[in-house]
């Protein structure tokens, strides 16, 4: 990854000499296509498009919330299914054990984490492929996947008919035939991840390209709202199912949104940037209302897709994610999905329920963080109008001042456990509201929003894959940060752990405020001139260039 951002930066850093270098050669008074182009777009985008927003259009986001459910039903399916395991607290007794599922400590954090890994390798293969064949492609890709990972979950051999046999300890005697069961177990789990990660790439650019400009922000919001909802629903039945039957679930709910997808519209932003002109306008034409000017959304997207030669004469696609201010946007991209796992979410969600267990008994962890789920669901469905409201930076910086909050809150009780109990309680809460209304949510608005239509798939994929791959570290180092700060005193270990993902806020805080931009209601032109640093984020409302543009910023 260091390498990698190097040769970024590298790339950067020489496409911006060579820049400077042919500007020099410009004689005086007279322009460069360059800048012949970016007049021309800056035109059209002044220009006020009647966009309103048509059933067909709600009829083909929904469908796409199937695969980030899935994602997230993905992500929480290890909580439930290790509360049958004997060595996690509460997990199921000698009588009833599901042996499939007793596995080891180091089994287990492999069994929840390595999804992470298959999600990175997913963004990163992912973004090529939809890049080529389009969106919707993706979307019942994806679903695809998660329905043969399921598939094989569910197919996983008892090998034995009788009971397993007890060591004596808490850990049945696995048989010979146990080591192939636990193998095909974790294999569906990282086939679950390429489908999720395949999820990431496709779902949040197509739902944001189909919705008006006004509607952005909130339709935005769908991809996390279906992520919620899925962790909500694992949760929710795994009160009552076993992992089994929460699989038989998921293989519904895929096939399902694979046949939903495929009768959507594709994406009239990814049409046109194929060339494929008179498809994008049909799409178009399914995705707005009657009223609404699609010559105008056309000529906007047709201006979006316009090749520069003078600029890409001989670069590919590599070559245009280094291009500035290409390269300032995926460099804010990969800082936001960074940052967004770096805090800790994703180990807080997978092992709610144990970290609970610390201060809890079994049953009352279990109803905490249903209740976890739920408020994580609500906010973010409610988040939505506050975002369009005031704007992506200022949910982000109000957000995470939160999330720094409430992670001090749950130290005072992991720190000194003569304090109240109720504080880890109030602290966790907080924390998810924060998060859910905050990077959880308007990352995934955001990487859609600052990449060029060109390069957002592959763009977009790598952010994903850096996102996942830490993801897979976080989930994964847990428990090993829990012991090597705390020793066998959790309650200190997870302090420490909570006191780490603090700092990390605060390090967010700084470059949400300093380095990433305010898209709310910009059409992509008027970002990229944010982000070469030719305008500044309240230039087109104080500046009076035109009424259109004030108009673009009020959304």
């Amino acid at each position: 990854l260091k390498l990698q951002f190097l040769y970024l930066i590298a790339c950067w850093s020489s496409t911006i000499d060579s820049t400077m270098g042919q500007d020099k050669r410009v004689d005086i008074g007279e322009e460069s296509p360059l800048v012949e182009n970016e007049k021309r777009r800056d035109s059209i985008a002044s220009v006020a498009v009647d966009e309103r927003a048509s059933t067909g259009m709600w009829l083909s986001v929904l469908p796409t919330m199937l695969g980030p459910l899935l994602f997230g039903y993905s992500l929480g399916f290890t909580s439930p299914a290790m509360s049958t395991n004997p060595n996690v607290p509460g997990g199921m007794t000698a009588a009833d054990l599901d042996w499939q599922m007793a596995m080891d400590t180091d089994t287990l954090t492999w069994f929840g984490s390595i999804i992470s890994l298959g999600a990175g390798f997913g963004a990163v293969l992912g973004g090529f492929p939809v890049d080529r064949w389009g969106k919707r492609f993706g979307m019942v890709t994806s679903n695809l996947i998660f329905l043969v990972a399921y598939i094989i979950m569910v197919t996983t051999p008892k090998q034995v008919e009788s009971e397993p046999v007890w060591d004596g300890a808490k850990f049945p005697r696995p048989t010979e035939a146990a080591p192939a069961a636990m193998a095909q177990l974790i294999m569906a789990r990282l086939i679950m991840g390429f489908g999720t990660g395949l999820v990431c790439v496709a779902t949040p650019s197509y739902q944001t390209e189909v919705a008006t400009k006004e509607l952005r922000g909130t339709v935005g919001t769908f991809f996390q709202i279906g992520a919620v909802t899925g962790l909500l629903i694992v949760y929710g039945l795994g009160y009552s199912l076993r992992w089994q039957a929460l699989s038989y679930v998921a293989i519904g709910l895929s096939a399902a949104g694979a046949l939903l997808c495929f009768f959507i519209p594709e994406s009239p932003s990814w049409l046109m940037n194929k060339g494929r002109v008179e498809e994008a306008e049909a799409s178009l034409r399914k995705l707005r209302d009657a009223g609404s000017d699609i010559q105008g959304a056309l000529a906007v997207l047709r201006e979006e897709h316009s090749t520069e030669e003078a600029s890409q004469q001989a670069s590919g696609l590599m070559s245009e994610l280094c291009v500035a201010p290409r390269g300032k946007a995926l460099l804010i991209g990969l800082g936001l999905m960074g940052l967004q796992q770096l805090c800790g979410i994703n180990a807080v969600a997978f092992y709610s329920k144990r970290i609970l267990g610390v201060v809890f008994n079994d049953q009352e962890s279990r109803f905490y963080s249903l209740v976890y789920m739920i408020i994580q669901a609500v906010v973010t469905t409610a988040s939505a109008p506050f975002m369009q409201k005031f704007g992506r930076k200022t949910m982000l910086i109000f957000a995470t001042c939160l999330m720094i909050l409430s992670l001090i809150v749950m130290d005072l009780y992991f720190f000194n456990t003569s304090m109240p109990p109720v504080l880890v309680i109030i602290g966790l809460y907080m924390y998810i509201t924060a998060f859910s209304c905050g990077i959880g949510a308007i990352t995934w608005v955001m990487c859609a929003e600052i990449f060029h239509p060109k390069i957002r798939s592959v763009a977009t994929g790598i952010c994903t894959a850096v996102n996942w791959l830490l993801c897979f570290v976080i989930t994964k180092t847990l428990d090993d940060l829990k012991v090597a700060f705390g020793g066998n005193n959790d309650e200190l270990g997870m302090g420490w752990v909570f006191a780490l993902y603090g700092i990390v806020c605060v390090l967010c805080l700084g470059f949400v405020a300093f380095v990433v931009p305010e898209t709310k209601g910009r059409s992509y032109s008027s970002v990229e001139k944010l982000l070469k640093g030719t305008a500044t984020e309240t230039a087109e409302v104080k500046g009076g260039e035109s009424k259109a543009l004030v108009k673009e910023d009020e959304y």
